[in-house]
């Protein structure tokens, strides 16, 4: 009687352990075949695999100072950016033409019905290249322009808000920037623009600037989406609009 016992307690033994052995054999073949090491991917990388992150922009630098003497372009640089991605080493450049005044004679003065004796222009410009080696290629230019301004002009690049992004990872940056531009005599909210580009793809908001002082109801901040971003890369209207309010404040 007790051997039966002793038989029947290593039968229920064996069997324990080969549902054990199944158990670990069924995790076992749950794990992904083509799981590759950490090892494998670049710092932060996440999950993406080597040759996504090969893809990435890489190499971006700002305010750059080293601009080939070759490119061409109008007025002085005041923004900078050089990277690389898929298309190849990049640059940006952001320019603005000094102001340029015409005194008015008086006999115009009258007809015109100006507010001073003088008209004032002025250019901003935006370029893209893309180098290769001692040449270069136009991807983007942009041009915007205040002219016959008979008040306090403005027309500049914001400070700062040139960047350079990969918002859907692939491969090809996208660079965002934004100006302020008007003709005013009081303090009137500024003219206001927001220009994004992924390769040629262009996208734009426009509005104004909103002014904000103590003991006054903030007025002005009109905000007009363009209807380009109706057909752009999930992320990029997102992070235009967060930019967008970042430099709104017009200072």
């Amino acid at each position: 009687m007790k051997k039966i016992v002793l038989l029947i307690l290593l039968a229920g033994l064996l069997v324990g352990c080969n549902k054990k052995e199944e158990i670990k054999n069924v995790e076992s073949n749950n794990t992904p075949k083509d799981t590759v090491s950490t090892k494998d991917y670049a710092e932060g990388s996440g999950e993406r695999t080597k040759n996504e992150f090969m893809d990435k922009v890489s190499d971006v630098q700002l305010d750059i100072e080293d601009i080939p003497e070759s490119l061409e372009y109008s007025g002085k640089i005041v923004a900078s950016a050089k990277w690389e991605d898929k298309n190849g080493v990049n640059l940006i450049i952001i320019t603005e033409t000094k102001e340029k005044t015409k005194k008015l004679s008086e006999a115009e003065i009258e007809k015109g019905n100006y507010i001073g004796d003088e008209l004032s222009s002025k250019e901003l410009f935006g370029y893209h290249y893309i180098l290769k080696g001692n040449s270069s290629e136009a991807l983007w230019k942009i041009q915007d322009f205040m002219k016959n301004c008979d008040a306090d002009l403005t027309l500049e690049y914001i400070k700062k808000s040139l960047s350079i992004t990969d918002l859907n990872n692939n491969g090809i940056a996208e660079s965002t920037f934004l100006y302020r531009l008007g003709c005013m005599s009081d303090v009137s909210p500024l003219g206001y623009k927001l220009i994004m580009h992924e390769g040629k793809d262009k996208y734009a908001i426009r509005g104004t600037q909103k002014v904000i002082y103590e003991g006054v109801e903030p007025y002005g901040g009109e905000t007009n989406i363009d209807k380009s971003f109706d057909n752009a890369p999930e992320g990029f209207l997102e992070y235009a609009k967060k930019e967008w309010k970042k430099f709104q404040r017009q200072l």
